[in-house]
């Protein structure tokens, strides 16, 4: 499987949208969940009827949820800063690998 590359905050993640959500919030919608029944919000709150927007979270936004922020910024801390700007590696399949290279 091909891992991503790094992107910044700003374009990371869609905004979330469902009628479960409180008005005047934004929340980024978290991806991990796109494969389950449910969706879910980077801060935690999870129903089936949360889906991603056409449009990007920005979370300097004033509606920002900050818990969303909390978390957005604690995965992009996650990447070693010299694995951005496109410099992720995927490691080379061992010898006799059935493997495809990428």
């Amino acid at each position: 499987m091909s891992r991503p590359q790094y992107q910044p905050v700003y374009g990371r993640w869609e905004r979330a949208e469902s009628p479960v959500l409180f008005g005047g919030v934004g929340h980024a919608y978290d991806t991990a969940y796109a494969y389950t029944a449910s969706g879910a919000t980077l801060c935690g709150i999870v129903h089936p009827s949360i889906s991603p927007s056409p449009y990007l979270w920005v979370p300097d936004w004033d509606d920002a949820c900050g818990a969303c922020k909390k978390t957005a910024s604690v995965t992009d801390d996650r990447w070693p800063p010299h694995m951005r700007a496109g410099n992720r590696l995927n490691p080379t399949p061992p010898p006799g690998s059935c493997r495809p290279p990428f």
